[in-house]
């Protein structure tokens, strides 16, 4: 029975095998692989052998099958009809296992492809992640560093424009006010002169560092460059005075903070500020442009009262700035049209005997009458016009003089000084512009003198040297003006070539009766002497002055007491040129010469 069951249960298995291959030839790729056909016959015999196998155990159902009448034939077909589907198996799969292995390695290798390619595409999309993320990370850099100041990192002129702008807004519709608090530190020159540019920079840090403690959360601060910046405190009040006054804590706290000493190294270095403010928003709309320039204006007021000054804005500041804008404008004109002329102050020696002159500046403006060189040299510097003023001064005084002496009025050479501003002789070409201009003149008996303050040799005192030994070769004197105001240092008077020290009016003028001034004096006139130094004592207005000046050494004099600045012309008409001078001394009514 058991032979039975398994003879059927092959039967059944080899038709299940059977169906499926047939099902399969219907597919085109299947039906078309070699040998396809050969796998169906041969399954079709060993599926019929099967089933003669199991009709040999039910004798009825013998007439439904083909088979022999004895045993010996039905054993034989059955024999039969497996060797040929054993024999078609064989020679069916032996063509088509080629193509079945063809396949599975083409599978393998697509797979191997598969896996290589998502292995390349995983690589390639962690490189491409990793690209996004540097590129986002540059874009973030580049974007911080147009809208921040690489030395302190603190927000720019950019940064701050767009922050003030949107404040202005929101300020406007939810009636607050906010501040502008505009500051420079006082004597950063000075510090970036004297200590040099890296300690500068130690100095800004700093300040930011001492700033951004200043300030709260919701402020913005920013630098806009040099030793500029700004504060806008938002949100202060909705009153305009409560908003003043706490304007005015903040900026007085501010200067407290920067009033403590900066230690660097070996350096112990103060860096106080002035600040300017603007309330806003105003009574008109105001562009963040017009805030900072009120800002702005506000501190230049709180500067000119001194260190540590707050200033706020108010509405005369603009006709102010408008006045000096004006005047910027006038100047460039007078140069075009040649308003400027020269006023000469005799230097006069022991005998008071006219060995120079000092060429000073006048300025007739046509419409607001004299205009005094106290009021338009800081303007001309302000405007970047001063280098433009001194080439003219230059060419009208060397014009002047080389006309004068070629007429052979004077016997000996007299020397000729001209004020030099600090920022015009530190122009690189500073030396060609002179030698250019002293090309243009005959110049016989005739030796300019430049003038400069102690501003200039604190700079970078190798250059400035090179500079004055060039000047020297063209046989151009060199006169340090208001000695004792600056930075009187020795050790660069040693290494400098000068020819003339000039002893400012402020010690002169009490000479005789402040004993410091007296000291000052004396201490600035034994140095000299050492040093083989020429020195000019200016402001000389009385001969109890004179006196005490002569008294210790110094025999060279400038001031009223000898004459007036005056024309060229009406010099000569006196004669000052061709006899001693006659001492007049100056009655206290009267002021300096300027």
């Amino acid at each position: 029975m058991f032979d039975i069951f398994l003879e059927v249960t092959c039967s059944l298995i080899a038709a299940i095998i059977l169906y499926i291959i047939l099902r399969g030839m219907k597919h085109p790729e299947v039906r078309s692989q070699p040998g396809s056909r050969l796998v169906v016959i041969g399954f079709g015999l060993l599926f019929f052998s099967l089933l003669i196998d199991i009709t040999d155990n039910f004798p009825e159902l013998n007439h439904l099958l083909v088979i022999g009448d004895t045993e010996s034939q039905a054993f034989l077909e059955k024999v039969v009809g497996t060797l040929l589907g054993l024999f078609f198996l064989a020679l069916g799969f032996k063509r088509w296992i080629p193509s079945i292995q063809e396949l599975a390695y083409s599978r393998q290798s697509l797979e191997h492809q598969v896996k290589k390619r998502t292995k390349d595409l995983e690589q390639a999309n962690i490189k491409l992640s990793i690209e996004v993320d540097e590129r986002k990370k540059a874009q973030e850099h580049l974007k911080h560093q147009a809208l921040h100041d690489p030395l302190t990192s603190l927000p720019n002129r950019y940064a701050m424009t767009e922050f003030l702008e949107h404040e202005i807004s929101r300020a406007s519709r939810h009636n607050y006010f906010s501040a502008v608090l505009f500051l420079d530190l006082d004597n950063f020159k000075s510090i970036n002169d004297v200590q040099g540019h890296g300690t500068g920079d130690q100095v800004l840090k700093i300040v930011a560092e001492r700033l951004n403690q200043c300030r709260r959360a919701e402020d913005f601060l920013g630098r806009l460059g040099g030793d500029e910046f700004v504060l806008v405190l938002t949100e202060l009040d909705a009153d305009l005075q409560i908003a003043a006054e706490l304007a005015q804590v903040a900026a007085q706290r501010i200067i407290k903070t920067l009033d403590e000493p900066i230690f660097l190294v070996d350096h112990k270095l103060i860096a106080p500020c002035c600040i300017g403010i603007k309330l806003f928003p105003g009574t008109q709309e105001e562009a963040c442009g017009d805030l900072l320039k009120q800002a702005d204006m506000a501190l230049y007021h709180a500067k000119d009262k001194g260190q540590g000054v707050v200033s706020f804005f108010y509405e005369d500041m603009q006709k102010l700035l408008e006045k000096r804008l004006n005047l910027a404008r006038e100047i460039q004109e007078g140069l075009e049209q040649e308003q400027f002329y020269l006023h000469y102050q005799p230097q006069v020696n022991i005998d008071a005997q006219v060995f120079g002159v000092e060429a000073l500046l006048r300025w007739n403006h046509p419409t607001r009458g004299m205009v005094g060189p106290d009021e338009f040299i800081p303007i001309a510097e302000e405007a970047g016009l001063i280098h433009e003023l001194g080439r003219y001064v230059l060419h009208h005084t060397l014009n002047e003089w080389s006309k004068f002496l070629a007429e052979d009025v004077c016997e000996s050479t007299m020397k000729v000084a001209v004020n030099i501003s600090p920022s015009h002789f530190l122009e690189a070409d500073f030396v060609d512009q002179i030698k250019h201009i002293l090309s243009s003149y005959d110049l016989q008996n005739c030796h300019l003198v430049l003038e400069i303050t102690e501003g200039v040799v604190i700079q970078d005192i190798a250059d400035i040297s090179v500079k004055m030994e060039a000047l020297r070769q063209l046989g151009i004197g060199l006169s340090l003006d208001d000695f004792g105001t600056g930075y009187s240092s020795l050790a660069y008077l040693k290494r400098l070539p000068l020819d003339t020290l000039k002893i400012d009016r402020s010690f002169v003028r009490d000479i005789h009766i402040d004993p410091n001034d007296a000291a000052i004096v004396e201490a600035i006139l034994a140095m000299a002497t050492s040093l083989g130094i020429d020195v000019i004592a200016e402001g000389v207005e009385t001969d109890a002055q004179r006196q005490f000046l002569e008294q210790r050494g110094c025999i060279f004099y400038q001031g009223y007491l000898f004459s007036r600045p005056a024309p060229l012309n009406e010099l000569v008409e006196k004669g000052v040129f061709e006899q001693a001078v006659e001492c007049h001394a100056v009655q206290k009514s009267i002021q300096p010469s300027a």
